[in-house]
């Protein structure tokens, strides 16, 4: 495998060559944010042999954004996103281009699931094989439509605006209705669709099925499709990709302002400015950017509602029965999904890894810190580890056209993040900061 350093270099010297034989640089950009998207813009902004000076902002002490891992009991473990579909174009595309090594990780503990509705009880749903043939059904003509809204976009070049990307293909299909109401229209059973499809939409992006359909396939996909990731943490892909772009990284940077001036763009970074650079791109959620805009005439930016993940990683031997409302001895399933109703205060519980102590390590998601319960829910704990996801994803509900926020906020300034009222994904991420970069080189 090609590390980040050996990556780090080929950035450098690709830059060297550029400009020797190109005689000049490209332009100079500055990135806020060093999170996936802003990963991605880098790289792509310098894949085409553009020479782009690129310098990336990030306030938190490590690049990766809301892709980071931690180690826990021996073993290196993802906390942010933990993986994307084998249908998820462009991130299987800078695997490959990048030679990082992936996992299809089908690690599933005892191999058991169960959908726990709390206070000890357990929901038993019956298959309904008539309506996830229907559900199936639907899913492939979803990859169908992104399919073809690639290919078109491959065609004729950047989008401008998210109605226009979710035009192509006609995935404003799903972008347009919620959830619900496209199971419904699809002849879905409502049973089928509370007990099968918001379990996903739950445990992915902490909401109910009043989320956008797209959204709501999205959730559906990893469960029907391979899924990938990168081995001791997807925050590698961030890396890889802003080190094979020759981008400057810098860590613990706040940018409090944002300014135009005569001879470009300037950040404030940490109290001092930076600049000027020719475009900027902000890689990160706006709501929770803090920075001020001088001399830019913009559009008014409506503010999204984000929800909050807390994750707490636990390992320990096994589920603890007694908890669960099962007789002593009993085997919990490693699995548990909560139900639409359930009162338990957590969303899902996962077994991700095995740790060289033989434990199993163990994943959960809840909207609060459930630390003081950890004892109760598991047996032979060895360690723990919680980190809160203040804005984890933006509520998903449906937009109407014509009120996503821009893509382009001003001449020269651009802004990854509406991308995720659609989907907050890590393909979402990879693609929006793709399109930026074509804005930009003119391709």
């Amino acid at each position: 495998a090609i590390t980040v350093m050996t990556m780090t270099m080929i950035g450098h010297v690709f830059l060297l060559l550029c400009v020797l034989f190109v005689g000049s640089y490209g332009k100079r950009i500055g990135i806020v944010g060093g999170g996936i998207g802003g990963g991605a813009t880098a790289y792509y902004l310098n894949l085409p042999n553009m020479a782009h000076r690129v310098e990336i902002f990030e306030k938190n002490n490590y690049i990766g954004g809301r892709l980071m891992h931690t180690v826990i009991d021996g073993i290196e473990c993802e906390v942010g996103g933990d993986a994307w579909s084998s249908v998820n174009t462009y991130m299987m595309e800078i695997m490959k281009d990048l030679g990082i090594p992936i996992s299809n990780n089908s690690y599933d503990g005892n191999g058991k699931t169960g959908f726990y509705e709390g206070n000890g009880i357990w929901y038993n749903p019956k298959r309904d094989l008539v309506d996830e043939a229907k559900l199936l059904v639907q899913i492939g003509l979803f990859r169908a439509r992104l399919a073809d809204n690639y290919a078109t976009r491959q065609k004729s070049g950047p989008f401008k605006t998210v109605d226009e990307f979710a035009h192509d293909g006609g995935l404003d299909t799903y972008t347009q209705t919620s959830t619900s109401d496209f199971m419904s229209e699809h002849a879905i059973s409502g049973l089928f669709t509370w007990a099968d499809v918001l379990p996903l939409t739950s445990i992915i992006y902490d909401q109910g099925l009043a989320i956008n359909a797209f959204a709501g396939i999205v959730s559906v996909l990893p469960s029907v499709t391979d899924a990938y990731t990168v081995q001791g943490g997807n925050s590698q892909i961030v890396e890889a990709m802003i080190a094979y772009s020759g981008a400057g990284q810098h860590v613990n940077s706040t940018v409090t302002e944002i300014s135009r001036q005569q001879d470009g763009y300037y950040l404030t970074v940490n109290g001092d400015p930076q600049g000027p650079y020719d475009d900027v791109v902000i890689a990160t959620p706006i709501e929770f950017l803090n920075a001020s805009f001088v001399n830019i005439s913009m559009a008014p930016i409506t503010p999204r509602e984000f929800v909050e993940w807390h994750v707490t990683l636990v390992s320990a031997s096994s589920l603890n029965p007694s908890y669960f409302g099962m007789p002593g001895g009993s085997t919990v399933p490693d699995l548990v999904v909560s139900t639409g109703n359930s009162t338990a205060p957590f969303a899902v519980i996962n077994p991700m890894l095995k740790a060289p102590s033989g434990n199993t390590i163990y994943k959960i998601f809840s909207n609060s810190d459930i630390s003081s319960l950890i004892s109760s829910i598991f047996v032979g704990v060895r360690a723990s580890y919680v980190h809160a996801w203040p804005f984890t994803f933006p509520r998903l509900d449906v937009v109407a056209p014509g009120h996503y926020q821009p893509i382009v906020l001003a001449d020269g300034l651009y802004y990854v993040n509406t991308i995720e009222s659609l989907a907050s994904a890590m393909e979402c991420s990879t693609l929006a900061g793709r399109n930026i970069a074509q804005i930009i080189n003119g391709t």
